[in-house]
């Protein structure tokens, strides 16, 4: 086991992280398509199936979501579906982890995330599983994305007592604060305001779908130009992304068919420990 920033990891290190990921998106794939629902790539796991029909080169991670009606569908029948390799951790089974989203693991590897290295609980090395929720056409989407920044924020402070950068002393003091005080506030009430509108009653032709963890960013796309979806190749796979894809990654990127400075070319999650576990001697696929 070893304990790292993820910039000092290997190539190898890297490409094994990568072939696991693969291979836990594929068994999310398999199940999704038992239960009759649908995922789509999201974030930089679709920037890269766009820019490079795979993984960024230099990412270290994989993020799809769904639609709320099937990621909770997901949550709710996933776990005696998936196979005994695969865990799929949610607020609901791991109240400790302060995360608003799923994380589908991989059991008998580890990944630890520095600012979580303490948290109790499977740390095996993980896609991200985001959920999408509907908002009325005559929504006011800068006061929402207040909202939900604001919500983030609070959800954050109440999980965690520390933070991912650096705080002066009266910082830590003020962050502590408000952690404990934030303590009396259920989590689940938190949670259940960052979710969008009830799809019950709701005009979809004339809504628009939106994610709520991207922090600063914030994404509104319409609902009828964006499903049924597509799809786009990524490390050899077809795998579905919305319809709208191109005006997604605008969104959330900008011009993003253009590289970042080499500077910036660095993988963003810190990892304290790395454990590939009974995969530690995997080989992998010659590259072609």
């Amino acid at each position: 086991m070893r304990r790292l920033s993820m910039h000092e990891l290997s190539g190898v290190e890297l490409a094994k992280i990568k072939y696991l990921e693969l291979k836990i998106l594929l068994e999310l794939q398999r199940v999704c398509n038992m239960l009759g629902i649908e995922f789509h790539l999201d974030a930089g796991t679709l920037l890269g199936a766009a820019r490079h029909q795979g993984f960024i080169p230099w990412d270290d991670d994989i993020d799809v979501s769904l639609l709320r009606p099937d990621y909770e569908i997901l949550m709710r029948e996933g776990p005696r579906i998936f196979s005994k390799e695969f865990y799929l951790q949610t607020p609901e089974n791991s109240p400790r982890m302060p995360a608003s989203f799923m994380k589908l693991r991989l059991n008998g590897t580890e990944m630890r995330e520095n600012v979580l290295g303490h948290v109790p609980g499977n740390h095996g090395i993980w896609i991200d599983i985001f959920p999408f929720d509907v908002v009325l056409q005559n929504t006011d989407f800068e006061k929402l994305r207040r909202r939900q920044r604001n919500l983030g924020k609070v959800f954050d402070l109440k999980m965690r007592e520390t933070a991912s950068g650096k705080l002066s002393p009266m910082g830590r003091l003020g962050r502590t604060i408000i952690h404990l005080a934030l303590q009396t506030v259920p989590r689940d009430a938190i949670l259940n305001r960052m979710r969008g509108d009830d799809l019950h009653g709701i005009d979809l032709e004339n809504s628009y779908i939106t994610s709520f963890h991207y922090g600063s960013s914030f994404i509104a796309l319409k609902y009828a130009e964006s499903l049924p979806t597509t799809t786009l190749k990524f490390e050899g796979y077809d795998m579905p992304v919305l319809s709208t894809w191109p005006q997604y990654l605008t969104q959330l990127y900008g011009d993003w068919k253009k590289l970042p400075p080499e500077k910036d070319r660095i993988p963003h999650h810190f990892v304290s420990k790395l454990d590939f576990g009974e995969y530690a001697d995997i080989q992998l696929p010659a590259e072609e």
